[in-house]
């Protein structure tokens, strides 16, 4: 039998979190910093992930294709809906 050992962190922020992308030069990789307050607790959260160049080359092409896709889908709807209430009228 082979044991493995997995973890799971999940992080939600909230709309008000801020976030900031650095590309080393001197290096092959890339800091991804968030930073987000409890609204409830007050307590400042940190988090800062460092990837290598190439995992963020990847999770960029796939964010801007999956923003694109989801911008093409709400455009679709309100035109959709646009339609319906000038048929309507």
């Amino acid at each position: 039998m082979e044991v493995e050992r997995s973890e799971r962190l999940e992080l939600k922020l909230s709309p008000v979190a801020h976030g900031s992308v650095f590309v080393h030069s001197y290096s092959d990789r890339v800091d991804l910093d968030f930073n987000d307050v409890n609204a409830e607790s007050g307590v400042s959260h940190v988090i800062e992930v460092k990837i290598p160049m190439a995992l963020a080359r990847k999770l960029s092409e796939e964010l801007a294709n999956d923003l694109a896709e989801y911008d093409a889908k709400v455009a679709e709807k309100a035109a959709e809906k646009e339609l319906a209430e000038s048929s309507e009228n």
